[in-house]
This record gives C-alpha cells, sequence and structure tokens, in this order.
C-alpha cells in the first residue's frame, strides 16, 4: 500500500513538472490542486496546503471560478483537519460565496460538508447534521455517489451525538451500499465503523463485550479491514479495541473482504 502510494504521488509529480515544462498554466494549476488534496488525504497538511495555495493562485490569474472555488474549498478542509477552524471557516465561506454566484453546485456541496465536519469537532452537532444534511440533497441533485456517501456518514455521525442511533444506522446502511456499488474502500470502512457504534449503542449501556451483538463485532472487522488496506490509522485503533474486549479479528475478513462488505 506504501508503495502504491508513492507511485501515486510520483505520476502527480511528474504531471506537474510537465506542465510547467510545457507552459500549460491551467494544466499545472489542476495538478497542484490534486498534489495537494493527496498530501490531504497523506495527513501532510503543510504539503497540502501550499500546494493547494499555489493552485489558488494560479486559477485566479487564469480566471477559471470553478477551479478557484474548488481550491478556496479544499483550503478549507485542510483547515479544518488541523483544527484551524476560524481560517478554515474564512476558506469555505469564501468558497460558498464564489459557487453561489457561478452556479456550482458540487464545489457548494464539498464546501457545507466540510463546513458540518468543523461544527461536529467543535461539538455543534446539530450545525453540523445541517450542514450535511444540505450538502446531502444537492449530492443527491447532481448524482455525486461519492458525496452522498460521505455527507451521509457525516450526517449519521452528527446524529449519533444527538441522540438519534436508529435514524444514523439507516444512513450508515445506505453510505455502505452506496460506497461498496463504487468501490470507494474509506467510505465503507467509516459505515462499517459507524454500524458498530451505532449497533453498540443500541443494544443498550449494559452490553458489555459478551453481549454485544455478533453483527458489530463483524462491522468492526470489516472496518478494520478497509482501513488496513488503505493504511489508516484507524485500523490500529480498532484492532486495539477488538484485543481489549477479545474479539481476534476473522483472518478472511481482515485480509480483504468481498465487494459489497
Amino acid at each position: 500500500m506504501q508503495g502504491h502510494r508513492q507511485l501515486v504521488a510520483d505520476h502527480l509529480q511528474q504531471a506537474l513538472v510537465l506542465y510547467r515544462q510545457t507552459g500549460e498554466r491551467a494544466g499545472e494549476a489542476r495538478a497542484l490542486g490534486n498534489l495537494g488534496v493527496f498530501h490531504g488525504q497523506q495527513g501532510q497538511y503543510d504539503l497540502a496546503r501550499m500546494h493547494l495555495r499555489q493552485a489558488l493562485a494560479l486559477l485566479r490569474e487564469t480566471g477559471e471560478t470553478h477551479g478557484e472555488a474548488m481550491a478556496l474549498g479544499n483550503l478549507g478542509w485542510i483547515h479544518v483537519l488541523q483544527e484551524r477552524y476560524t481560517e478554515a471557516t474564512e476558506f469555505l465561506d469564501r468558497a460558498i460565496s464564489l459557487c453561489r454566484k457561478i452556479g456550482h453546485r458540487v464545489g457548494m456541496a464539498f464546501a457545507l460538508d466540510s463546513l458540518g465536519q468543523l461544527h461536529a469537532r467543535a461539538g455543534r452537532f446539530r450545525q453540523a447534521a445541517d450542514h450535511h444534511g444540505r450538502a446531502l440533497a444537492i449530492y443527491r441533485e447532481t448524482s455525486q455517489p461519492v458525496g452522498e456517501a460521505s455527507s451521509l456518514i457525516g450526517l449519521a455521525d452528527a446524529l449519533m451525538q444527538v441522540g438519534s442511533p436508529a435514524v444514523a444506522r439507516d444512513h450508515y446502511r445506505r453510505a455502505l451500499t452506496i460506497s461498496a456499488q463504487i468501490g470507494d474502500r474509506a467510505q465503507q470502512a467509516r459505515a462499517h465503523a459507524g454500524l458498530a457504534r451505532a449497533g453498540q449503542r443500541l443494544a443498550g449501556p449494559s452490553s458489555g463485550p459478551q453481549r454485544t451483538p455478533d453483527d458489530v463485532w463483524e462491522h468492526w472487522w470489516h472496518a478494520l479491514a478497509h482501513f488496513s488496506a488503505i493504511g489508516a490509522p484507524e485500523a490500529a485503533q480498532i484492532r486495539a479495541q477488538l484485543a481489549a474486549a477479545d474479539r481476534r479479528p476473522v483472518e478472511a475478513v481482515v485480509s480483504g473482504p468481498a465487494p459489497g462488505h
């Protein structure tokens, strides 16, 4: 998996070099934006910010307003991940304003979803649910399954925090179906983890490890498999949690669940 990530990074960097050599500034801006998103997904936030700021400057110079809106949204997302909420809010508000002006609905949904993450991290769960719900509506209207799965999970996470685990479980199930259909392992992992938490909550506070329903453990095992496959830090956390409960993952599950699981 590490080798695959390095291969992706190398290809993105080569594309950037090629666009710079040929003087294609629009392509250079796209390559910088792609590198920024990639580094953000890897937790390399300083590199992500550097590339995205360079992309934003080029996009403004070339008048690419749709790209500018997405760069603003991505910068907001990176600042959310870094818990720099004031700067994140500024970037996301600017992204929403520009998206509204130019009719960029997908960019609007992404910024709203990122604001949902911000509110959730700040403990404002009802506001988080509102923003994820608004993003979800747009993603559905524009037929964006990746965004729909992400906003469903964000909405479900917020609903869990305000005491609605049954409704949250329905959203996690829908997100799992969508993410399995499109092969998005990161969202499958998040959906399985959410279904495990919802199942535990619905089983009641008195359900210790020995009384937790079997399907809860199965969801944790599948979450572990997907998180492990993409090299996410959540894998170590879940593995430790399962070990503490004396619930060793089934080897066939951890090595890779079948499509749709």
